[in-house]
């Protein structure tokens, strides 16, 4: 990380104070720049297939953010992110609290085609777990593409 930020690594701790909070940083900016994206998309709400049209513009928009401009692969920082966040309690808590901004967010916008609170909760809930599911696959196996999960959840 440093040699790519050139600098010499314990430059890095003028600005951060351990290696966990290296990690943190990258993996909020990660997460910030991915849930921007999502919070982007419009929501749709007045069409009957507006669920299956905003699915799939999710899955869309997180897949080409698969790598940064520079090649950063987001979807391996978050495996690893996620690694960590299980022997650093301010990790797990920063990932947390940034997802579960996600999950309310997508719970919002299914609120707005008209389903009750707890059916727009289970949609969000759904909705991560299938982002989340192809993240890990395209960071551990390098597929599936994208158009390929969202026609299997289209049928």
């Amino acid at each position: 990380m440093t040699a790519e930020a050139g600098t010499a690594a314990g430059s890095i701790y003028l600005y951060f104070a351990s290696k966990d909070a290296v990690i943190r940083a990258a993996i909020e900016a990660s997460v910030d720049r991915i849930g921007a994206l999502i919070e982007a998309i419009p929501a749709d709400g007045a069409a009957s297939d507006a669920p299956r049209r905003y699915r799939r513009a999710v899955l869309t928009t997180v897949a080409a953010a698969e790598r940064t401009p520079d090649g950063v692969n987001l979807f391996a920082l978050a495996v690893q992110g996620w690694s960590h966040a299980q022997t650093d309690a301010a990790t797990q808590a920063a990932i947390a609290e940034r997802y579960g901004s996600i999950l309310a967010h997508w719970a919002s916008v299914a609120q707005g085609w008209g389903l009750s609170p707890a059916r727009a909760e289970a949609y969000a809930a759904a909705l991560g777990a299938v982002v989340l599911g192809y993240v890990v696959e395209r960071a551990l196996l390098a597929e599936p593409e994208v158009e390929v999960v969202l026609s299997a959840l289209d049928e």
